[in-house]
């Protein structure tokens, strides 16, 4: 597993890890960026569960990073609002691709030396 090396005070790469993690279909390593407090809260079996039938961990769907479009925070604690591009293909059975751009809001919790990220509604 390749991991970033992340710095408290860029909670940006928190985000690369977690488009890395969901590139890689790596759902081990998503569970690990999880915040503690997540992971109290579910447990590996439901975050499985609940991945199952996730459409971007289809094996034709990759993401890259675009921008951010909002960053608050501190050393510890982070709001980032970011444009994710989402490279899918245009059918089951096509050859041919799209690229969409998807809005998320991700909380960032920086905990045991490394950013921990969890998507959040948008608001």
């Amino acid at each position: 597993m390749n991991r970033t090396t992340i710095s408290s005070s860029d909670p940006e790469t928190g985000i690369q890890e977690w488009v890395a993690a969901v590139n890689n279909k790596d759902l081990g390593r998503l569970y690990d960026l999880s915040p503690d407090e997540i992971k109290t809260q579910m447990s590996w079996e439901n975050f499985t569960a609940a991945n199952e039938n996730n459409e971007f961990l289809r094996p034709d769907e990759t993401f890259t990073f675009d921008s951010v479009m909002n960053k608050t925070g501190n050393a510890t604690v982070a709001n980032l609002k970011v444009i994710l591009l989402l490279h899918k293909n245009t059918s089951a059975n096509s050859t041919q691709s799209e690229t969409i751009p998807l809005y998320f809001n991700f909380i960032e919790l920086f905990e045991h030396g490394e950013w921990k990220v969890w998507s959040i509604p948008w608001s």
